[in-house]
């Protein structure tokens, strides 16, 4: 009988945290997640997830760790990681696109050599050697 006791105290003891934990996270908290979610899922696979590929990895993780604090309820801990998975992918779009433009860059580059080339071969007599 004493063990039976235990176990229903120790059953409401789980079940009260949990209902507690689940109400310790506002409803607009956990949609700010979700639409944080959806966003770094979107980013990796375009342009950002080529050319970021590891801030997005890293902004992953913090999604995880958003999740985890929102599974806690701990609210003022998912809201600091929301607004840090919001930098993160903000830095993954500036990143991505220094290294387009770089990328953009280097074809350039060749682009102008080729030319330039080109253009010695007529001023030397060559001929246009394309």
């Amino acid at each position: 009988m004493k063990i039976n006791l235990w176990f229903s105290i120790f059953c409401m003891l789980i079940f009260t945290t949990s209902a507690i934990a689940g109400e310790g996270v506002s409803k607009a908290t956990i949609d700010d997640y979700r639409q944080a979610k959806e966003a770094v899922e979107k980013l990796a696979v375009s342009k950002t997830g080529k050319y970021a590929k590891d801030i997005i990895e890293n902004t992953n993780i913090s999604v995880l760790k958003a999740q985890k604090a929102i599974a806690s309820g701990d609210e003022t801990l998912a809201k600091q990681i929301i607004e840090i998975v919001k930098l993160q992918m903000t830095l993954a779009d500036a990143v991505a696109a220094e290294r387009e433009a770089t990328d953009r860059t280097v074809v350039a580059r060749t682009e102008l050599k080729k030319l330039e080339q080109r253009l010695d071969n007529i001023l030397d007599g060559k001929g246009d050697v394309k």
